[in-house]
């Protein structure tokens, strides 16, 4: 009997506009309603990963594993970046659109113009969004950040979507040298860096833990690249047929596009399994 439910977002839970809708969160309330768990696991930071109007009924890991919240918002752990390394980066690399994640908000050096624009061209995992999307994505960025305002919060990730090629080689050669921190991108051409250690995976297994939950009692369902090492450690393990093939072949099992509401489908069949046997 699966006891916990762990979904990725983008790609994965959330419909083709990376977005929550009724269908999703009926699924959602479905789980809750026949007393098991659910938590969401996500890249995104608290601000952008809450499920709206599941915000005290549901676990949140966060930031691929950086942080994770119980219901009553309390924090189970937290995996902050050493401040040196931060500053090496900020050193090495003052021309890059890095990203500087704390549990709540995203700190960046450049104006919020200047990142929508950026944002406006999309890239591989999201189509150009308007500008009213992007409000709603980009709830908790703070604009026009100085190193000194970054380095005065518990920064727990760092994003980065180079344009230029050579940009994106520095860092990952900077990256290659590291033994204390970690590139797991949901997609190519990205970079999500947290400690070494940090990932998914490693998070769904301690929130099984604190709930007394076996591992074969836990469903985790995802598509990236940040994915995998929470699809390789659990025999009930999903990506949808739209998934990367990274994920695809770490997953034990392919289930429905993301389009097509693959992931809440099967949430929602499989509680409905589990209630006639």
């Amino acid at each position: 009997m699966i006891r916990l439910f762990v979904s990725d977002l983008d790609g994965t839970l959330l419909n083709d506009d990376h977005m929550l809708d009724e269908k999703i969160k009926q699924g959602i309330q479905n789980v809750l309603d026949h007393h098991a768990y659910f938590s969401v696991a996500t890249g995104r930071n608290m601000s952008s990963g809450l499920l709206e109007g599941f915000e005290d009924k549901i676990y949140h890991i966060c930031m691929n594993g950086a942080v994770t919240v119980d219901p009553n918002g309390n924090i189970i752990s937290k995996h902050v970046i050493d401040k040196k390394n931060l500053i090496e980066m900020m050193n090495q690399f003052p021309d890059l659109p890095l990203q500087w994640i704390s549990k709540n908000h995203v700190y960046l050096t450049v104006s919020k113009e200047e990142h929508f624009e950026e944002m406006k061209k999309g890239n591989r995992r999201f189509r150009p969004m308007d500008e009213e999307k992007m409000k709603i994505f980009m709830k908790g960025f703070v604009f026009d950040c100085t190193p000194e305002e970054i380095l005065s919060h518990d920064i727990v990730k760092v994003n980065c979507m180079p344009h230029d090629p050579a940009h994106y080689q520095r860092l990952e050669q900077y990256l290659a040298g590291q033994n204390e921190l970690v590139n797991a991108p949901c997609d190519e051409g990205m970079f999500e860096i947290t400690n070494v250690g940090v990932n998914k995976g490693e998070a769904v297994m301690a929130l099984a833990r604190s709930l007394g939950i076996d591992p074969s009692e836990v469903a985790v369902y995802g598509d990236g690249g940040n994915d995998l090492e929470m699809l390789e450690m659990f025999e009930n393990s999903y990506s949808p047929s739209s998934a990367l093939a990274c994920a695809k072949e770490k997953a034990h099992h392919i289930i429905g596009a993301c389009k097509d509401y693959g992931v809440i489908t099967h949430i929602t069949e499989t509680i409905e399994s589990q209630q006639n046997k």
